[in-house]
């Protein structure tokens, strides 16, 4: 599977001789998805938006449901999710908001707005002129529709009176494709979109899982959106095999009482009143048909030939600046996303060498030791509210490395139930291969439904380069490939010829790196997010009012001192969006330079360790640190990051941090200047 991916991403070739056949062969093999496949004329007629028909069942909210197993998203999010508001109940239903096609930003920005409506415009002309050929192959007719009548308002430009049937434009010889306009059509969407992107919380507003986790159920979710089907929607997914039910239990699966953790109310009520003014307007209801085609294409479209893959890469270009990366990076990254379990386990067994996780648990046991020890000299914080903080650290799991099950004989197991058994010939189309995995995708993630959350998974892979901390789990996760340079540097300390000043060294290093990053996992379990959440994953309060205002107190300063960075161009940095990771990152400095000062003690630190470097082992602590977080960016990506990413970019991250860090300034500033310092004390800001 993970060859067949890889291989069939990288033949440029045989993409390029197919065309768009592989994604009008695939719709044309779904008869779920047939709708898809309609002519613009079909689509001004189309009634199954609004109603089903009998032998068709071609809601809106069946439609979506279909749209969604295949891995497309469309108005809303749905899922199955871990129930923070009952840990001791299974995994539930879960609806929140989705369906953009941009970030949430972007739609403030009318240059972007422009240059997404000709990239939508691009993606319809290339379908539409595609699709006349399907047809003409005999692909299958996903409707047999009535003559068609004009509608109110046509997207299509025709100087005919009268609105002839598809069948009649084809014995015609017309390309129906080429009466459409499509600016309009992709104006009509974004404008869509727009309204959409109205009714959403911002990313800032996301952050409070107290304004986003509210427990209700389907009946009440079908009372403030009638316009949508839920029942009709489940009931798509109701296949007990899939997940992995009794019939007992899936007939209580969907019911009127069945449980859905929402995100928002007022979401609801307003994508109802939303989807309403469209479906119930001839002239605007094919703006809903051409924006599930736009989720489509922009799912798919990039699986085809170098005439899609070329407009994929030039709207990329206005969003980010940067060109491309090589076909085999793209693919690369392409296949980690698809099987990123099956690569995995190659990179465990031949390049992951097991003495990182031990020095990773190592320094990991430094830093919650260093953490513990903090958190009693804190000040603000009473006594009762300190002792269930300490048993929340207790509580936390770590999670090291990969899985046990990874390298086991039941690997095959939980392989087949994250990617399935696909037929060899699924993974020799790239498209159709991606099409099958996101479908088993959704599988998978449907049969955890009413069942006990399984901590044997990961959210992450072994191979992103990346760490986190679950509030819902209470976990703190550090896949493999942290666990190499530059946070983590093996060197020769394990051997016995190795002297001591390297070993200083490489320590400090790791700390300032590695150290770093585990403790700002650490610290997101008490962050302004992670703190309301308890050491079994519920969303309760358990902090003690006066504590509560005093932590609030805190934070403030860290926003507001956040919020005065600005980059290039005058843009500040949102202090209430980045709050939770600032917080962590200063408080996972000072966790990791408490452990490292414990390990090698406050003397030996003055030492400079590195014959020809005139550096202090104190001095590397910070500069390993500091090079965590160097990045270059192209000012569209940096401004992206600033208006919508919950981290603020590499130089504040280093620079707040330490900013706020005393020890840092004893490290680089001569004792005169530092007495100096001191003598000026410096407003910093300090939670943990």
């Amino acid at each position: 599977m993970l060859h067949c991916y890889y291989q069939a991403c990288m033949d440029t070739d045989k993409l390029d001789s197919l065309g768009a056949a592989p994604l009008l062969n695939f719709l044309s093999k779904q008869p779920e998805l047939g709708f898809l496949l309609l002519w613009p004329g079909e689509i001004e007629a189309d009634e199954g938006m609004v109603r089903g028909r009998e032998g068709e069942g071609q809601g809106l909210s069946v439609r979506m449901a279909h749209l969604h197993r295949w891995g497309v998203e469309g108005v809303l999010t749905a899922g199955v999710t871990y129930n923070n508001l009952h840990p001791s109940h299974n995994n539930t239903l879960g609806v929140a908001q989705g369906g953009l096609g941009l970030s949430y930003s972007h739609y403030f920005q009318p240059d972007i707005l422009a240059a997404y409506t000709r990239h939508l415009a691009t993606l319809f002309r290339l379908f539409f002129e595609a699709l006349p050929s399907a047809h003409n192959a005999s692909l299958p007719s996903p409707f047999s529709l009535p003559t068609q009548q004009p509608p109110a308002a046509s997207l299509i430009d025709t100087t005919n009176d009268t609105y002839a049937t598809i069948d009649e434009r084809v014995r015609r010889g017309e390309d129906s494709a080429s009466e459409v306009n499509y600016t309009r059509v992709a104006e009509g969407v974004v404008e869509f979109e727009r309204q959409l992107h109205g009714i959403h919380l911002s990313p800032e507003q996301q952050r409070d899982p107290w304004n986003t986790t509210f427990s209700s159920n389907l009946s009440a979710i079908q009372e403030w959106m009638p316009v949508f089907d839920w029942n009709a929607y489940y009931k798509v997914f109701a296949d007990k095999d899939d997940l992995s039910l009794s019939d007992e239990e899936l007939a209580e699966a969907f019911t009127p009482d069945a449980e859905v953790l929402i995100q928002s109310r007022p979401h609801l009520t307003k994508l109802n009143a939303l989807l309403h003014k469209y479906l119930s307007d001839r002239r605007k209801r094919p703006t809903l048909h051409y924006y599930f085609l736009a989720r489509t294409l922009r799912a798919y479209g990039g699986s085809l030939s170098a005439e899609w893959r070329k407009e994929f890469h030039s709207f990329r270009k206005i969003l980010t600046g940067s060109d491309p990366p090589p076909r085999w990076r793209t693919c690369l990254s392409a296949t980690a996303d698809a099987v990123g379990w099956i690569l995995s386990r190659n990179f465990i067994r031949h390049h992951f060498n097991p003495l990182r996780k031990t020095l990773a648990l190592e320094i990991m046991s430094g830093i919650r030791e260093a953490f513990r020890e903090n958190l009693a000299e804190i000040e603000w914080m009473d006594k009762d509210t300190k002792q269930k903080a300490l048993d929340k650290e207790s509580e936390i799991t770590a999670k090291v490395g990969y899985p046990d099950w990874l390298l086991s004989k039941d690997e095959h197991l939980y392989f087949a139930r994250f990617y399935g058994n696909p037929q060899p010939a699924k993974l020799k189309s790239l498209l159709s291969g991606t099409a099958h995995l996101n479908k088993q995708s959704h599988r998978f993630s449907y049969s955890k439904l009413h069942r006990p959350e399984d901590r044997s998974l990961w959210g992450m892979t072994p191979i992103d380069v990346n760490a986190y901390y679950s509030p819902d789990l209470n976990e703190i996760v550090f896949p493999a490939s942290i666990l190499q340079p530059p946070f983590l540097n093996v060197g020769n300390e394990n051997s016995d010829t190795a002297r001591r000043n390297e070993i200083r060294a490489l320590r400090a290093v790791n700390y300032g790196a590695l150290g770093a990053v585990i403790g700002h996992e650490l610290t997101h379990a008490f962050d302004d997010s992670g703190s309301s959440f308890d050491g079994q994953g519920k969303l309760v309060s358990w902090w003690s009012q006066t504590s509560k205002d005093k932590f609030r107190a805190s934070t403030h300063c860290v926003a507001s001192q956040y919020g005065s960075f600005a980059i290039p161009g005058g843009i500040h940095l949102n202090g209430n969006l980045t709050l939770g990771e600032n917080i962590a990152d200063n408080g996972g400095l000072r966790l990791a330079y408490r452990a490292l000062l414990k390990a090698e003690g406050e003397e030996a630190l003055s030492h400079r360790p590195l014959p020809g470097l005139p550096y202090t082992a104190q001095q590397l602590f910070f500069l390993s640190f500091a090079q965590l977080w160097c990045s270059k960016q192209t000012p569209e990506t940096l401004r992206r990051r600033v208006e919508n990413d919950p981290h603020s970019p590499g130089e504040f991250r280093v620079k707040g941090s330490l900013d706020n860090f005393e020890p840092f300034d004893e490290a680089f500033c001569q004792a005169k200047t530092h007495a100096m310092l001191k003598g000026k004390q410096p407003h910093r800001c300090r939670v943990w």
